[in-house]
């Protein structure tokens, strides 16, 4: 590979980026208004400014802690639910459980007496064989 193509490349991209100037759209810059200056613009005492903040900060934190009560209540929710889903696999895998331990016994008498008869008829043909 030519790495000197893409280093060319990446220094002319850079130049471009740094030495091309681009048209901005923006507010214009702000000015001071004769016609705010006394009409419609009050000026607060400190002791009206540190109510406001005291007010602000008050409904600030009662509408933090709704927020966090009802993630509380959704974080609860969500344990639930996963929850439940969990017991209702213990119980899906229960009921599973007891059908195979029950299909196992009934295995087991079946194998048990094909085993039998199977052993009875060998032994009943081999007495008959053994006794001609």
């Amino acid at each position: 590979m030519n790495c000197e193509y893409y280093r060319n490349i990446i220094a002319i991209g850079t130049l471009t980026l740094f030495l091309t100037t681009f048209p901005v759209f923006a507010e214009p810059p702000m000015r001071e208004s004769s016609e705010y200056e006394t009409a419609g613009t009050r000026f607060y005492s400190e002791s009206e400014l540190r109510g406001l903040i005291d007010e602000l900060a008050e409904a600030a934190v009662s509408e933090i802690e709704t927020v966090a009560g009802e993630a509380a209540k959704a974080a609860a929710m969500a344990g639930l639910e996963k929850q439940a889903a969990q017991l209702a696999e213990i119980v899906r895998l229960e009921k599973q459980n007891g059908e195979l331990k029950k299909s196992g016994v009934k295995n087991l008498v079946i194998a048990g007496l094909s085993c039998f008869v199977a052993g009875a008829a060998l032994s009943g043909g081999l007495i008959l064989f053994a006794g001609r």
